[in-house]
């Protein structure tokens, strides 16, 4: 079991641990942990996606996350296959267990339930949210709060939102309360905004009502979405509408309290961009994303003391390189901006016009340069056209099995930093030897350990006092 205890743990205690297995040991004063706790993460964001954010970022200006003082790896592949997909790694990421393939939060078995980070920060009090820029039922968000076999179980995944105690929901609808997903459902229990009212939550849908919610009023709130209950790419999203900022930075209004709170934010949409081999638009999202780590940030700054960011990547998606064969050293990322539309909403009006008819090779092409602001840029192929010529490669429009990154940072601790390899759900785990562990005084429950460096710390039945003093600044610069 690999659980993030170290998180949400409020008892203070003393001891030491041996880490390495070499005899050097590490002794801390107690601490208290961090009452407020920031997951965010970027579906299908690598290294490279994160570079692409960064180079299409106006002159001067920088992403916030990659400075942060921590910086490590994580492996979330599934328990089943290498290449994982977004619920066994969201599983992972949530509870600390390696599961099958398409399993939200339950073990391989299809039995057994695994309790999440927020079930556990809800058992010691704390408010608690889930965040994305997706659908609130897609793969990633749904492993924070349900527990369910089969990750296409949208409205079975929905329906347990009303019971899932998580005090803010934001970002995208659950897609599976549209009717042509409950007409599929083995069982249809009503409209999911009516069950999450009667629940005692306020739904919300635009970012006037959002704003007007008072805090600790459990709440839902979404912003315009597409046919999955996703909101826009973001370089298709109107500037009137709401961004995953401001989901975030609402979240963080209504979940303060004195107690602290967990909230979960998720930039599904580099995913979905990366799938589609849309460099441009993977990298506006990860903008985007930017923007809402920048919302913790802030309360970082008001709060330095007991505020932990953490920022990781489930997986990687599309094999995205930041240079082709065609290009070699030649870098075009500048053609990028040509780009004004996602190829998803592109796609849309191609659809159209084929649906329509009428409309000659000419026409559309002098279209695509209209829409897609391509100018004089040369299409080399259709479904991403500015991508290949920025010089940037994809060789795949699925996962790869490249590790993921992960940064972190709280000013009295450093709690990670190094290489980290999640834990198994069935067989005796060992310390990464890669692993420098390094967290504030916590109670380490029996198999637990930071799922975004180490492997098990304690031995199996125990429980551990496990920690190791930074001796690094963690304050932001």
């Amino acid at each position: 079991m690999l659980t993030l205890v170290l998180l949400i743990t409020s008892t203070g205690c003393s001891s030491e641990v041996s880490l390495n297995g070499g005899g050097q040991r590490f002794a801390s004063q107690a601490d208290s942990g961090a009452r407020y706790v920031f997951l965010f993460i970027g579906d299908g964001m690598g290294l490279a996606q994160v570079e692409l954010g960064r180079a299409l970022l106006a002159p001067g200006d920088s992403l916030s996350f990659p400075s942060f003082p921590v910086t490590g790896m994580i492996s979330t592949s599934a328990a089943d296959r290498y290449i994982t997909d977004s619920a066994a790694a969201g599983t992972a990421l949530a509870t600390g267990y390696a599961t099958s393939v398409g399993t939200v939060s339950m073990a391989a078995n299809h039995r057994d339930t695994l309790k999440t980070i927020v079930e556990m920060a809800e058992g010691d009090g704390r408010r608690t949210g889930v965040v994305s820029s997706v659908g609130i039922d897609n793969a990633t968000p749904a492993c924070f709060y349900a527990h369910e076999p089969l990750r296409g179980s949208l409205y079975a995944i929905a329906l347990q939102m009303a019971s899932s105690g998580v005090d803010y929901f934001g970002g995208g609808r659950p897609e599976g309360n549209f009717p042509h997903k409950r007409s599929r459902a083995v069982v249809d229990r009503g409209d999911i905004d009516s069950l999450m009212q009667l629940s005692g939550y306020s739904v919300v849908k635009n970012s006037a009502s959002l704003r007007a919610v008072m805090p600790g009023t459990p709440c839902i709130a979404s912003g315009p979405s597409d046919m999955f209950g996703a909101l826009p790419f973001d370089m298709d999203r109107p500037a009137r509408d709401a961004d995953l900022a401001l989901f975030a930075r609402e979240g963080i209004r209504l979940l303060d309290n004195s107690k602290g709170f967990f909230m979960m934010v998720e930039g599904g949409k580099i995913d979905w961009a990366c799938h589609a081999n849309d460099a441009a638009a993977a990298g506006r999202d990860v903008a985007a994303f930017d923007r809402a780590i920048r919302e913790a940030v802030a309360f970082y700054h008001r709060h330095p003391e007991e505020t932990l960011i953490v920022v990781t990547a489930d997986h990687e998606c599309g094999g995205l390189s930041l240079g082709n064969r065609d290009g070699a050293y030649d870098s075009r990322l500048e053609l990028l901006h040509y780009q004004t539309i996602s190829m998803e909403k592109l796609s849309g009006k191609v659809a159209a016009w084929k649906k329509a008819g009428g409309v000659s090779f000419l026409a559309a092409l002098d279209s695509v340069r209209v829409f897609a602001g391509l100018g004089p840029v040369l299409i080399r192929s259709f479904s991403s056209p500015v991508t290949k010529s920025g010089n940037c490669g994809m060789h795949s429009g699925d996962h790869v099995g490249w590790r993921g990154p992960g940064w972190s940072v709280r000013r009295r601790r450093q709690f990670f930093a190094g290489s980290c390899w999640h834990s198994q759900s069935s067989g005796r785990g060992r310390l990464d030897q890669q692993c420098a562990y390094r967290s504030s005084c916590s109670c380490i429950r029996a198999w637990s350990q930071c799922p975004y460096v180490c492997r098990v710390l304690p031995e199996y039945g125990s429980r551990k006092k496990a920690y190791a003093a930074s001796g690094l600044p963690g304050s932001l610069r």
